[in-house]
């Protein structure tokens, strides 16, 4: 018996260490053994215990890394297609992270254009307080911190009681109840957009690897969907301004005066990109300027014929600005601009402004400039571009009106020159070939010109008819007298033509009178033979005359 209980005793670890390694392979990884003693039988037992926590800490784990991959495989299939659908997806993401989590709260700290920054999505159990769209002003969040999270920082905190922030950054912790937090960087492309945050309340918590990787990676898929979101919005954004640029540059080539030219154009562009005031100024010979064109919003200051003496402007700018300099300021107050600027800036309320210049023909006339006034602004690429294109085009419709001008100007000057000649010329069509047009050195001049030649060669031809006349004249008295003896010699031939004809009618007779006497036929042929003869006689005399 005593042999027996002996055996029993031995082999029962070894059975318990059968018989739990048998249910962890059928998926029982709850089962431990009970271990007694230090011997070998206890070792054994420790492991397998150890084998089976490793076992159901790998099992747990690649459960939750399947539900975290769900998720964020549910989150990168979003399709928005707005900037305002981004708040969906920040409101998704915080509530399955912090189910997932298994946290007290998870936010998202959105920050401004200087940096102060408010809480835009949250999901918070009840009982925590609310932070959503609290503005938060952090002390702790400086330049060099906002490089570090640019450059990926990711910061688990696992009791803030002892982390030893700044006294305000403790505060911030204290009001909102906060134990613990995990802090990752949301980045669209290279610029920080924000914080993905995940706070524990009731407790501190130790951060696994395993979360801190999962709310990496949602921040890294949050910037990838803002980034999308901003490449949509971006060619939304360009096709509105290629067709706002046409547009504008329509009404600007439709200006046929600079002034209406500048009008137009100030009060399109501060339309386009929602500036508070958008002006033009104009350059005199000494480079001093005044602004000649504005359109400004309600409430601030009016700039409109204000003159403005920049010493340094014609050493320094001038020729960057003919070349094509294009000046965007998103903070005059961190710029670097010389207090002088500034105070110039300032009377007219300017916290940022976006400069283009104005070139006609190699010239700058002026500079086309976009104000804003209620806050520092960081200017968009598309703004910059807008405001460049459009002050090319002002440049060119510039050019433009000052060609209809001179154009016009040619033309009245043309009409008043033509309208003069006519009035030189207006004797000549009265009869007086004295008078001579003003020749000038343009086209009227060369019409001038040869009407002088025309009224030159008129004049001559009736000086020539005028001397025919005379000769006519006196050729017409001289002859007279032979034209009289003609006339007498002509009706004396008239006459012996006459009497030949009467003589040959006689002769006709005669022949009729040969029918009647054979015998009387040879004094009639004589006869007619008789006649004859004088008719021819008659008939030389006339024609000798």
């Amino acid at each position: 018996a005593i042999a027996a209980y002996l055996a029993n005793k031995a082999t029962r670890p070894i059975l318990a260490a059968a018989d739990a390694v048998e249910k962890l392979g059928q998926g029982d990884l709850d089962i431990r053994i009970a271990v007694e003693g230090k011997d070998e039988l206890a070792m054994l037992g420790l492991n397998i215990n150890q084998m089976a926590f490793q076992l159901q800490n790998l099992v747990y784990n690649q459960a939750v890394q399947t539900e975290q991959a769900n998720f964020l495989s549910l989150i990168a299939s979003a399709r928005d297609q707005k900037s305002e659908d981004i708040e969906s997806v920040f409101n998704r993401a915080v509530e399955g992270a912090r189910e997932l989590l298994k946290a007290d709260r998870v936010v998202v700290y959105r920050f401004n254009p200087d940096w102060s920054g408010y809480i835009s999505a949250e999901s918070v159990l009840p009982g925590w307080p609310i932070a959503l769209n609290d503005k938060i002003e952090d002390p702790c969040i400086s330049q060099h911190l906002i490089e570090a999270y640019r450059k990926g920082r990711v910061v688990p905190t696992n009791n803030v009681m002892s982390a030893g922030f700044h006294p305000e950054h403790q505060q911030l912790m204290e009001r909102l109840k906060i134990k613990a937090n995990l802090v990752t960087p949301i980045l669209r492309g290279d610029k920080l957009f924000g914080l993905l945050i995940a706070h524990h309340c009731a407790e501190t918590h130790e951060w696994q690897q395993l979360e801190i990787s999962f709310v990496t990676q949602l921040a890294a898929l949050l910037g990838i969907i803002l980034k999308r979101l901003s490449f949509l919005e971006q060619k939304q954004t360009l096709a509105e301004r290629a067709s706002q640029i046409k547009d504008i540059t329509l009404k600007l080539s439709q200006g046929i005066q600079a002034q209406g030219i500048l009008d137009t154009a100030v009060e399109e562009i501060r339309s386009a990109i929602k500036s508070d005031r958008v002006v033009v100024y104009s350059f005199d010979e000494n480079w001093k300027g005044t602004i000649v064109a504005e359109s400004v919003g309600s409430g601030f200051p009016k700039a409109l014929k204000a003159k403005i003496n920049d010493p340094c402007f014609a050493d320094r700018y001038v020729e960057k600005y003919r070349q094509g300099r294009v000046q965007a300021t998103e903070n005059i107050y961190n710029a670097g601009l010389t207090e002088c600027h500034i105070a110039q800036l300032e009377q007219f309320a300017v916290k940022a402004n976006l400069v283009a210049p104005i070139v006609r023909s190699g010239q700058l006339l002026g500079l086309l400039i976009a104000h804003q006034c209620d806050a520092p602004r960081q200017w968009l690429q598309e703004d910059i571009e807008l405001l460049s294109q459009v002050a090319t085009q002002v440049g060119l419709a510039l050019e433009r009106a000052l060609l209809l001008e001179q154009q016009k100007s040619a033309k009245e000057f043309l009409q008043r020159r033509a309208l003069e000649l006519l009035m030189e010329v207006d004797p000549v069509s009265r009869g007086d070939l004295t008078i001579r047009a003003n020749v000038t050195e343009d086209e009227i001049g060369t019409i001038a010109d040869s009407y002088n030649a025309t009224i030159n060669s008129l004049r001559k031809i009736v000086t020539q008819v005028q001397t025919a006349a005379k000769q006519v004249t006196t050729t017409t008295s001289s002859s007279e007298g032979a034209v009289q003896e003609l006339s007498k010699e002509a009706l004396r031939q008239t006459e012996e033509i006459t009497a030949a004809l009467e003589q040959i009618r006689q002769m006709s007779d005669s022949i009729l009178a040969v029918a009647q006497s054979a015998a009387q036929a040879e004094a009639a042929v004589q006869q007619a033979t008789q006649t004859v003869a004088a008719g021819d006689a008659a008939m030389n005399r006339t024609v000798d005359g």
